[in-house]
């Protein structure tokens, strides 16, 4: 699996599961009327809506690789690369953590445990950073880190 590869199914996954979930979602009236999907911005996209709506930002971030076993030839040397898919939640400074912390309930959800393809996903952590961009943002991460083996 190649890291675009890689990156593609992760996001075709996320997003297909994020949509998916759109009605269990809560609201905040003070956030106006609520999109029919609360939006997922990729790497490198420099997007924030215009008002005080949620939205998400998800990091594919890969890390290290290594051999993690020879096998039974050239071949069959298996090869394992870790990394992160961080997911940025942004809500409204001063709407409170609630449904922040809803929103990192239901991201851990769809990604703790899952085999998606080649990926295996692994337990997610909460990471509370606060106020962000100025103070218009409340801002919480859930870090879910993964792995994928190759054989090669």
């Amino acid at each position: 699996m190649s890291f675009q590869s890689e990156a593609a199914t992760v996001k075709a996954y996320f997003d297909t599961e994020w949509k998916a979930i759109q009605g269990d979602l809560e609201w905040s009236n003070r956030w106006g009327s609520k999109p029919a999907v609360v939006p997922v911005f990729y790497g490198n996209v420099e997007e924030t809506p215009s008002g005080p709506q949620p939205f998400l930002r998800l990091t594919i971030a890969t890390g290290d690789s290594m051999q993690a076993g020879l096998g039974g030839g050239a071949t069959q040397r298996r090869w394992r690369t870790a990394g992160a898919v961080i997911v940025q939640i942004f809500v409204a400074i001063n709407s409170g953590e609630r449904i922040a912390r809803q929103y990192a309930d239901k991201v851990a959800a769809i990604l703790r445990g899952q085999r998606v393809g080649d990926l295996q996903f692994r337990a997610p952590s909460l990471v509370v950073i606060g106020a962000q961009s100025g103070g218009a943002w409340w801002q919480l991460n859930v870090n879910t880190p993964y792995y994928r083996d190759e054989f090669l």
